[in-house]
């Protein structure tokens, strides 16, 4: 499949169709178990008159989950059509500096695009085959010392806007990973 072939499709053909979907008034408590049983990394936030979105990225900030109202937190989210195009998704996401978009019919909510869920769909395209890692990578690159507290990891990710860290020793030797979910389901547990 060429990357034009994914572009044009509709959302509604990749799109999550059982997105969770909290109310404003829901706690970070509710949200925290079923994110981590789902293994999501956003959920949808729904007021009034708006939806919202909240990541876990979203949650690295929050020390009271059981007292913490998902409508505080939550941002406003554009949301799409299902017959929107994958392409419109992403552009939407690099615009609004998100990871994911509900998607809305008739003004309720049906489902939702990620990242994942476009990642998902690209293997079968045979352009990646052509792109090297140099080509798009982010640089310089933030990283975390393996030797550095969670703190200082959580307070980096907050900072610049990043879900993941590489833990790296004193040579500068990739040793892991660190993610906001990782600090997110260690630190803050459901009430």
């Amino acid at each position: 499949m060429l990357m034009r072939e994914i572009a044009f499709q509709r959302v509604s053909r990749i799109m999550r169709d059982s997105p969770l979907v909290f109310s404003s008034t829901d706690t970070v408590s509710e949200l925290l178990g079923s994110l981590y049983q789902s293994g999501s990394y956003e959920a949808l936030v729904a007021y009034e008159n708006r939806v919202g979105l909240i990541t876990v990225r979203d949650l690295l900030g929050i020390s009271h989950p059981e007292r913490t109202l998902l409508g505080k937190i939550a941002k406003s989210a554009p949301y799409l059509s299902p017959e929107s195009t994958v392409l419109d998704a992403v552009n939407s996401m690099v615009a609004n500096k998100i990871r994911a978009l509900p998607i809305l019919e008739n003004g309720e909510i049906i489902g939702i695009i990620s990242q994942k869920e476009i990642v998902n769909a690209l293997p079968e395209s045979s352009i990646f085959e052509e792109i090297m890692c140099k080509e798009v990578m982010k640089v310089p690159v933030i990283s975390v010392d393996v030797n550095d507290k969670v703190s200082t990891a959580r307070s980096i990710m907050r900072r610049h806007g990043i879900s993941h860290l590489p833990a790296v020793n004193a040579r500068g030797w990739l040793k892991g990973m660190i993610t906001a979910r990782d600090i997110v389901f260690a630190f803050i547990q459901p009430g």
